[in-house]
Parts: C-alpha cells; structure tokens; sequence
C-alpha cells in the first residue's frame, strides 16, 4: 500500500584501527631560536616575535615526525595561513576577545600542530595575511 518500509538487517564490519607512535619531544625553542627564520617587519614583544604586515612569515625547520607551534590568542591578532613544506595547509584564527570573556590573555596556547609525518627534515611556515577576524 506504499506505507511500508523494509530494512534489512546488517551485519556490523569491524573496522581497521589506525595506530602511529609519536616521537617524544625532543625540544621546546624560543622565539629567538636559530631554527625559526623571520622574514619581514617582525619585532619582539615580551620575549615574542610579532608582526601585523601581511606577507611577512616565519618558517620552522625542524627533523622528526612532527612539531606544535605555541603563540598567544588576543584581540589584536588576526588569521595567519600555514604551511607544511611548501604546501599550504589552512589558514589559523588567532583572535580572541578575552576581556569579553572575563579572562585572561592566553600565552603560550597551541595554535599549530602536525603529527604522524615522515621522520626527517621538515619546515612550518606561518605567513600573516593582513585578514582579521571581521
């Protein structure tokens, strides 16, 4: 009569899990490290590089698997894109309003990560795009 509907029953599959070790951390560097190249108007801020020109970027080199690139959040950030050798990856929000919040600025937050690559020589640029959050 049109009303009915018939599912068949399914037998689940199970599914492959996936599994990749992560190296250990090998080091925490600074903003003043010489694996980290500044090209641009950049200036340091309270032990921090900054810069609001946009082109200007910053390029970690870097051997293992993986890195996270630590920064701070604030209402003068913007968005800055990233890639991971040479290839663009996303672009990266980097404002947050956290007086609007009742909170404190956040220092040192994780605004980059990348895991599960192949051991070896790797770079991370981070390039501002002059976009804000508007």
């Amino acid at each position: 009569d049109g009303n009915d509907l018939t599912i068949a029953l399914q037998t689940p599959k199970p599914v492959a899990l996936e599994q990749w070790k992560q190296d250990e951390p090998v080091a925490r560097i600074g903003a003043d490290a010489d694996a980290l190249v500044y090209e641009g108007e950049w200036r340091e801020a309270a032990g921090r590089m900054e810069s609001a020109k946009a082109g200007d970027t910053v390029t970690l080199r870097f051997t293992g698997t993986g890195a996270i690139l630590l920064g701070r959040y604030g209402k003068d950030c913007g968005i800055a894109s990233v890639a991971v050798d040479g290839k663009p990856v996303r672009e990266v929000n980097l404002y947050y309003d956290w007086a609007a919040y009742g909170q404190e600025p956040f220092y040192g937050e994780s605004l980059f990560h990348v895991f599960g690559l192949s051991h070896g020589d790797h770079t991370i640029t981070v390039t501002v795009t002059g976009k804000s959050f508007d």
